[in-house]
């Protein structure tokens, strides 16, 4: 992506000289004041103050916008207000399905709106607010929520995942509006400062066996620090978990992270050292997957590999498919301790596991043909259990992101969901597919994110897990983003 708003412009030095004469004006003004010293220095210093803020407000929105990007890896940083006596699994499914919550992100989000509204916002190009498709289904999305809730047997849990889904949704309309050419090594930066921060804290869990809960503790210095449920064959193992709620979403998150740097090493011009830096990343986040111990995340990663590797091939782009190959050598001296800690995922695993889940999935199933167009209601699985539930079957939430959804919005939210998420996979498809060197790197690197996060959420219940869900909607809204600024780019050549 280039920006095309007019040649760069030196900075401009005049409001801070004119700071500096009004303050020694001021100074030299003193005898007429008769001020003592220390009120003019006060003075001289609020004036100051006022003039560099305000001189600051014409980058306000970028520094918030930029701040948010770097806070994806705390994206689980979250305080839940969850309704009275929820506790345990059901406290967790709620979180999972949404709750009403508040975080640092959602700071950067009243602050960028706040600084839209009032005019600080950096001018764009009218085709970035022209309507795309995935708006309306953003929309739908959200109508099929709040319908879903009416009757609902907990309504507080289902205001509760209504408004969560909303905070995202004005997510991803900040980044699909305002995301600009600028951004992009933000955006690079804020991906390669996420896999540093959660595989540093991932591989530090495991080989001490510390800080597995951090994401729950949330820096309290509870008990919490250190919980972790237990898995059956590998209980003797700490399992990372970064900054995310649980290892299996600590695993997507981090493979979804690994694909943009993939694409990133297809860039254009990439400097040969910014390439091995780039290998050096992807090597430390295939090492950090390992340590998750998660078998979805191994066979998400395994299949959102093949996609860009098969999507490069199909295009005949094979330099890419030898770039791309590169990081999967180059992690050949770690091959015995990765394969091993892979294997004894598989091997350890009792089959018992899988087959506790595959029940589950009838009890959903049931759920949903009971209530087939808008679902038991958002947020209330877990209430749907305590009267389709059989005897002997676990209460957890369905281990599928489409039957949960089926389960809670209907098909009406599901598909509004399912749209979105198989859109932008498309959207990212075409992007590659028309061969723009600007913008193809992001485009492969986009497509095998969301390939991750699909692939991953077919067997387990945690695609709604703050650090996946947001960067899920990050990757949506930059779809949108970038699909406008192509179209205004096209324009003005036309």
């Amino acid at each position: 992506m280039t920006e095309h708003s007019g040649p760069r412009t030196a900075f401009d030095f005049r409001p801070g000289l004119t700071v500096l004469l009004g303050a020694a004006f001021g100074a030299a003004l003193h005898p007429v004041w008769q001020l003592e010293a220390r009120w003019l220095v006060i003075v001289v210093v609020a004036v100051v103050g006022v003039a560099v803020a305000l001189m600051f407000t014409a980058r306000l929105f970028d520094f918030l916008f930029v701040s948010l990007l770097a806070t994806l890896p705390f994206s689980a940083f979250l305080k839940w207000f969850a309704p009275a006596g929820l506790e345990g699994e059901a406290f967790g499914a709620a979180a999972y399905a949404g709750m009403a919550h508040i975080g640092l992100a959602d700071f950067l989000l009243i602050g960028l709106f706040g600084a839209w509204a009032l005019g600080f916002a950096p001018p764009r190009p009218p085709a970035m607010d022209r309507r795309h498709w995935i708006d309306t289904a953003v929309i739908l999305l959200i109508i099929a929520h709040v319908v879903s809730i009416i009757g609902v047997p907990d309504p507080a849990l289902g205001i509760g995942a209504v408004l969560f889904v909303m905070k995202f949704a004005a997510y991803y309309y900040i980044i699909s509006r305002h995301f600009m050419p600028r951004h992009v090594p933000w955006l690079t930066t804020a991906v390669l400062w996420s896999i540093l921060i959660v595989s540093a804290i991932g591989l530090f869990q495991t080989f001490t066996g510390l800080g597995v809960g951090l994401a729950l503790d949330k820096g309290a210095g509870g008990e919490a620090l250190q919980t972790q449920y237990q898995v059956p064959g590998i209980e003797y193992i700490a399992r990372a978990t970064g900054t995310s709620y649980d290892s299996h979403a600590y695993g997507g998150f981090v493979g979804m992270l690994l694909m943009l740097v993939l694409g990133s090493l297809l860039r254009p011009g990439q400097p040969r050292h910014v390439v091995v830096v780039l290998i050096g990343f992807s090597l430390l986040a295939i090492s950090a997957v390992v340590v998750s111990y998660s078998r979805s995340a191994y066979l998400s990663l395994a299949l959102g590999l093949g996609v860009v590797i098969a999507a490069a091939a199909w295009r005949g782009e094979w330099r890419a498919v030898r770039i791309l190959l590169v990081p999967i050598l180059a992690v050949l001296p770690l091959a015995p301790w990765l394969l091993s800690r892979v294997i004894e995922r598989f091997v350890t695993a009792p089959w018992e596991i899988m087959v506790a889940r595959f029940e589950q999935y009838e009890v959903a199933v049931d759920v949903w043909l009971a209530h087939p167009f808008f679902g038991f209601g958002a947020g209330n699985y877990m209430e749907a259990l305590r009267i389709y539930n059989r005897d002997g079957f676990l209460e957890l939430p369905v281990h599928n992101a489409m039957l949960w959804m089926l389960t809670e919005s209907g098909v009406f939210g599901a598909a509004c969901f399912f749209a979105i998420l198989f859109g932008a996979m498309f959207g990212y498809w075409r992007l590659f597919a028309a061969r723009d060197p600007s913008v193809s790197w992001l485009a492969l690197g986009g497509l095998g994110a969301l390939a991750v996060y699909f692939f991953d959420g077919l067997t387990h219940p945690l695609f709604r897990e703050p650090t996946l869900f947001t960067f899920f909607w990050l990757l949506v809204g930059l779809l949108v983003a970038v699909q406008r600024h192509v179209a205004a780019r096209k324009e003005m050549v036309t």
